[in-house]
């Protein structure tokens, strides 16, 4: 996995909607940040979702009368201001945090403000630009490899294959697992403005599960683009970009908010669990 997808695990593990973690980030001993801003606008979902967290004792806390802040979205371009819906997630333990959410979608190559403001009139605050819409992969396959390829605009900062497998153990199948396998180490780029790469991932989840005996259940193409918003990690370690206060774009608080188009391709449809 490269830097650059392994920010965007760092966030879907700590901070997006379904994933339930139970890591606590310590902010830094003396801060003037009031949020933790996570997630990011798709120019492609009709959902926009992020985390937002005031910065006390945790980034994660354990308090849920913790009470929601406002959040609120700007479109430079017409000045429209949404107030985001919130909603109160429990993870596994006594870890609870706010999700905001907007049902609706973000337009491409736009400007966009969000303001999250604590009952004090403190706020965090980031502004971004969203890319250019991203044409849906068009996978191929021949002689037994399978080909994803498409054109893009933006920034190309993640190409990945995403698996729902099980292991088979001598007691019988096990847990249903999540693994994604970065391409983005063999994704090539063409002269006319478009990429492609051949699939791998069956070393990748041996290497995971530590054994050859498992099943597919689900497996999925990804591809992402972004502007400047989305984050470089390029020189930066692995242990470095999980940490909060390293990688940040959030004016007043901590975090990343990047301006997203995504797509997705069903590779093998969903099976029932063995």
């Amino acid at each position: 996995m490269n830097k650059a997808s392994s920010v965007l695990f760092v966030w879907a593990c700590l901070f997006l909607v379904s994933v339930s973690c139970e890591q606590t980030f310590q902010p830094l001993d003396k801060t003037d940040d009031v949020f933790s801003i996570y997630g990011v606008l798709d120019v492609h979902s009709d959902t926009q979702w992020v985390r937002v967290m005031p910065v006390g004792e945790t980034y994660l806390p354990q308090d849920a009368s913790l009470p929601p802040s406002e959040v609120r979205l700007i479109r430079e371009a017409t000045g429209e201001t949404t107030i985001l819906n919130d909603s109160l997630f429990k993870f596994s333990g006594d870890t609870y945090v706010w999700n905001y959410w907007l049902p609706d979608s973000v337009q491409k190559n736009e400007l966009y403000t969000l303001i999250a403001e604590n009952e004090e009139g403190e706020q965090s605050r980031v502004t971004l630009e969203t890319p250019s819409r991203l044409e849906i992969p068009e996978v191929e396959v021949r002689a037994g490899q399978t080909r994803v390829s498409g054109p893009f605009q933006d920034s190309l900062v993640v190409t990945a294959v995403n698996y729902l497998v099980q292991p088979i153990t001598d007691m019988g199948c096990s847990q249903e697992v999540k693994i994604s396998v970065s391409q983005m180490d063999h994704t090539l780029l063409t002269s006319d403005g478009g990429y492609f790469f051949i699939v791998r991932g069956s070393s990748a989840i041996r290497d995971e599960l530590g054994t050859n005996n498992y099943v597919v259940n689900r497996s999925s193409v990804e591809v992402v683009t972004a502007t400047g918003s989305w984050p470089d990690a390029t020189s930066l370690e692995e242990i470095e970009v999980a940490l909060p206060e390293v990688i940040s774009n959030i004016e007043n608080g901590t975090g990343v908010l990047a301006g997203v188009a995504r797509r997705e391709v069903i590779l093998t449809p969903r099976q029932p669990p063995c």
